[in-house]
């Protein structure tokens, strides 16, 4: 390999973490929203789209209430 290669390398796994940490804070989002009807266990079998849809309700809901001052139901 050369130094190029192991650059590149370097560059692919920090991208890697990145995605992960991101893909954990998605799941515990979800989690917690979800507030036990959906198991750690279900939550990572989500698809891409099945996370993003859920991640936009729970994203507006949060807009509702910070807009409205009600307690998140």
């Amino acid at each position: 390999m050369t130094i190029s290669d192991h650059q590149e390398l370097r560059a692919i796994l920090k991208r890697m973490e990145s995605e992960r940490h991101a893909l954990i804070e998605h799941i515990t989002t979800i989690m917690w929203h979800m507030r036990g009807s959906l198991s750690r266990g279900e939550a990572w079998t989500l698809s891409d789209k099945e996370r993003s849809i859920i991640l936009k309700h729970i994203e507006e809901r949060v807009k509702m209430v910070e807009k409205t001052n009600l307690a998140i139901v």
